[in-house]
């Protein structure tokens, strides 16, 4: 017998009344359908005992605001004006059914904006610590072609695919960043309290230290001296580091490194690809324009370098040149990606094929993130050993000579 997965779902009625539930199938895409041919429009449908990532903090605007709360703000409104309801009744009905504060207050003001005749976009663009730039061009070109709810619906699913190579990358990072800090304390602690004290007993039974112990001696005299100083510069340099990294320069300098690096480039290429890709394909699909999709595309990249790159060749598109040819001078994209978007330019499906790019290269980026981990695991296994093994060496190695000289 087969069992299959639970998945639980919610849903909205063409009465604007929400509904949950589960319901046993293969895959999301098969609820999905089954509900939507039945007059239900799911606004969330996931697999039973699987955390979702719309519970993660996002950063939208200047301001954090929980994910679940845009997502789920398109995906609600999508569905009820997919229902036939007045996007005045929409809105009112997505007030009462929002618990978060923030994000209830910014619907208010939403409604009371679009209800003294602002549109949707313009109402979004008053609250940008709520609502991102690039939703509110999705929305103002959803409004211009009446396809408000399908706008909508793409952006809540836009955002919850990004988001997942951004959680992917940086939880990637945990391992190592934990490792380097206990290589960090183990050695700060064996410096300023271990070494001393053996360097004290040592020096009672006379002669000279060895080179490796006098080293890390000096070091020792050196840190509890002018510990200070150490704690003080140290700090400095990771005030100078944030501010410089915070500047146009410095975040432009950062993205060439990683764009660069032996190790890192070929992932940071993949996830630059996927991200642009995923954002060109979901603009252009809203009916926003070819050089307003390229801006917004080169924004989500979260790369400066590449972003100055791409939104230098903006002049090149106006002039009547391919995106791909223009693309291929920025040196930062990969040709598979070039060569499929001129293919989508020539049979007049750009979205599609760059759909099909998006999918291809957010596995591929995800499985690179896999082999890095794979790489760096031991390689800061053998940072530690050879750090904490070098101190270790320096306080027993006049204890193994002097019991080799006894003998």
């Amino acid at each position: 017998m087969i069992f299959l997965p639970n998945f639980i779902y919610k849903v909205i009625d063409s009465n604007g009344n929400i509904s949950s539930g589960t319901m046993a199938g293969n895959t999301e895409n098969e609820i999905v359908s089954y509900l939507s041919q039945n007059g239900q429009y799911p606004i969330e449908v996931r697999e039973e005992g699987k955390k979702t990532v719309l519970t993660q903090d996002i950063q939208i605007g200047s301001g954090v605001v929980q994910r679940v709360h845009v997502i789920v703000f398109c995906r609600q409104l999508a569905a009820m004006l997919k229902a036939g309801m007045p996007l005045d009744k929409a809105l009112a009905t997505q007030h009462s059914q929002t618990a978060n504060k923030q994000m209830k207050a910014a619907v208010a003001k939403l409604t009371a904006s679009v209800k003294q005749g602002t549109s949707m976009s313009g109402a979004m663009a008053e609250q940008p610590k709520v609502f991102p730039d690039i939703l509110v061009r999705t929305v103002a070109a959803g409004e211009r072609t009446g396809n408000l709810d399908n706008s909508l619906l793409q952006m809540g699913n836009h955002f919850h695919r990004m988001d997942a190579i951004t959680r992917k990358a940086k939880g990637a990072m945990v391992y190592p960043v934990a490792c380097l800090t206990l290589t960090l304390a183990i050695a700060a602690f064996l410096i300023v309290w271990a070494v001393p004290q053996f360097a004290a007993n040592l020096q009672e039974t006379g002669g000279d230290l060895p080179g490796i112990t006098q080293f890390f001696v000096n070091i020792s005299d050196s840190v509890r001296a002018w510990w200070f100083i150490y704690i003080g510069v140290t700090v400095l340099v990771i005030i100078l580091s944030k501010w410089w990294l915070s500047t146009p320069v410095g975040k432009s300098a950062f993205g060439q490194l990683s764009l660069s690096l032996p190790l890192v480039k070929n992932l940071v290429r993949e996830i630059i690809t996927a991200k642009f890709t995923r954002t060109f394909s979901s603009m252009v699909a809203s009916g926003i324009s070819i050089v307003e999709a390229l801006e917004l595309s080169a924004d989500a990249m979260d790369n400066r370098y590449a972003e100055l790159k791409t939104k230098a060749i903006v002049s090149n598109i106006k002039e009547g040149e391919a995106v791909s040819v223009s693309l291929r001078t920025t040196n930062v994209f990969p040709e598979m990606m070039l060569s499929m978007l001129s293919v989508g330019e020539e049979t007049g499906s750009i979205d599609e094929m760059l759909e099909s790019v998006s999918e291809y290269y957010d596995e591929e980026s995800m499985a690179a993130i896999d082999k890095l981990l794979a790489l760096i695991n031991p390689i800061m296994i053998l940072v530690l050993a050879v750090v904490v093994g070098s101190i270790a060496l320096a306080i027993y190695l006049p204890m193994l000579e002097s019991i080799t000289t006894a003998m």
